[in-house]
């Protein structure tokens, strides 16, 4: 459970802790947007630094791409983007290259009581004018069992990258699926009140999680029992917010920060965990002092699913163990990731910088 105020520089939750069972180990990307030719390592928390324009959002939505399209359907993960001519790379010739993404994961196989390792690679071939060639799914898998393949494209549909979208969150909801959280927020009310029920008849902590995170967050929230599900007629859920001076506010009368955070916490604490969340700009309508809670929440979310992160706030960077860091930057044959150097990690172990201190210095460039 996080302890709010008591965040460890080693980071116990995970750096003690075993690795989660089912995981991405590495993709490597080629050809999708600003990513030429990347490889790039995951942890069970990974955390993308770097400026505007570098990359960090290409990143995620490669994985995002994958998804979708193996979930829903090449077509609407193209059509979303407005077509392969804007998710191809293009050379300087004009010509779009080919995509090739490709997940390693490993895994534990409940059948066999045995760590498994496996790759699934999603192809995209592209024209010199920009239409669509061909596509295909390519698995190899430890044995080649069916039920292995069903299991990772299972896994990977499973992903979520999250916006939360306060003014999505604000009016009342109809009822709607109570897992997963939309990815804008928009069943909201429908996953708080399972969560809640689920407390009520299970002992469970979810939604008392939330809300200790939440007040951390926002200290006007109170402590305990604050989030309130309440129906409007037949078909529709709002959320109300009890305050510590005894005021209830629903959803429609709170700041946009408040309903992000909210959002967030809702996407981390939801059960069953996801097995691999990713946030935007995580830093967004955050005050600086709340980051180092809200860090916390991130890093004990990450012992039950793999979670990706990108910011370029300092503030947030230093709240992070150094490991966890991915150095995004652009570079003259597109972006370029890595971790950040071994004696940068040294500087801030031995707490000669923060790792924001690096970040404004330029230093983890180096």
């Amino acid at each position: 459970m996080p302890r709010y105020g008591m965040l460890k520089t080693d980071h116990e939750y995970m750096c003690e802790g075993a690795m989660l069972q089912n995981r991405i180990t590495k993709v490597h990307i080629k050809n999708f947007r600003s990513l030429r030719d990347v490889t790039v390592e995951l942890d069970d928390l990974t955390v993308l630094v770097g400026p505007n324009g570098s990359g960090k959002s290409n990143f995620l939505d490669a994985l995002r791409f994958v998804q979708e399209s193996i979930g829903i359907g090449l077509g609407y993960a193209l059509e979303a983007r407005g077509g392969v001519s804007q998710v191809s790379y293009r050379t300087p010739s004009g010509q779009l290259e080919d995509i090739d993404i490709t997940l390693y994961l490993s895994w534990y196989d409940n059948e066999t009581k045995t760590e498994q390792e496996s790759s699934l690679t999603y192809h995209v071939g592209a024209s010199r004018d920009g239409q669509l060639l061909d596509d295909s799914l390519v698995e190899w898998e430890t044995g080649g069992e069916d039920r292995h393949k069903r299991s990772t494209v299972a896994f990977v549909r499973r992903f979520v990258f999250y916006h939360p979208l306060p003014d999505v969150m604000r009016p009342p909801q109809p009822v709607g699926n109570d897992y997963p959280l939309d990815v804008k927020g928009k069943n909201i009310a429908t996953v708080l009140r399972e969560l809640k029920h689920s407390d009520d008849v299970s002992s469970g902590n979810s939604i008392q999680a939330i809300n200790r995170a939440l007040s951390a967050i926002v200290p006007t929230i109170k402590a305990e029992d604050a989030i309130h599900v309440q129906q409007a007629g037949s078909y529709y859920l709002f959320v109300e917010l009890v305050h510590e001076n005894g005021a209830v506010f629903d959803l429609a009368s709170e700041s946009d920060g408040t309903l992000r955070v909210l959002g967030i916490l809702t996407a981390l604490y939801q059960t069953p965990a996801l097995p691999l969340m990713g946030f935007e700009e995580l830093e967004m309508m955050v005050h600086p002092k709340a980051l180092a809670t809200l860090a916390e929440v991130i890093v004990e979310a990450s012992t039950r699913g793999q979670v990706i992160v990108t910011t370029h706030s300092p503030d947030l960077i230093s709240q992070f163990d150094p490991r966890t860091l991915r150095l995004v930057k652009m570079g003259e044959n597109g972006t370029e990731i890595a971790p950040i150097s071994a004696w940068n990690i040294e500087a801030v172990n031995d707490e000669l910088f923060s790792t924001g201190d690096l970040l404004r210095i330029r230093a983890l460039e180096s």
